[in-house]
């Protein structure tokens, strides 16, 4: 039986959403797109199961229920900060994941499955 995917996507564009719900659902993954963090106050997300995809300029640290989704694996696009200054300990960092990817603000949509991909069969 395969595992249950959730992916979280924190984006402002529509597309995004789409595109992903599109390709992904029908494998039966759930996505769910939200605008900011505190939609996502409610959710307690498995690191096994969840991935993030992030498209923001919010910083992360910024927001106390960021910390949730600390250890979940994630897809960072753009210019998304994780907060954490350089030299600060992996403790206290929000930036302890080390499953993460990178994409650049102008990033293909295949590039962003691939990277999602990746996260998920590293868990496997």
């Amino acid at each position: 039986m395969e595992k249950a995917r959730h992916l979280f996507v924190l984006d402002e564009h529509q597309e995004t959403e789409d595109v992903l719900r599109a390709v992904l659902e029908p494998t039966g993954t759930s996505v769910t797109r939200v605008r900011n963090w505190r939609q996502l106050k409610n959710y307690e997300p498995k690191q096994e199961e969840s991935v993030l995809v992030l498209h923001s300029d919010e910083s992360l640290e910024a927001h106390p229920e960021a910390k949730k989704f600390a250890q979940v694996p994630r897809v960072i696009i753009g210019r998304a900060e994780t907060g954490t200054p350089k030299g600060t300990p992996p403790e206290k960092s929000f930036q302890t994941n080390a499953r993460e990817h990178q994409l650049e603000e102008m990033f293909e949509f295949k590039d962003l499955l691939r990277a999602i991909d990746s996260l998920w069969r590293s868990d496997s």
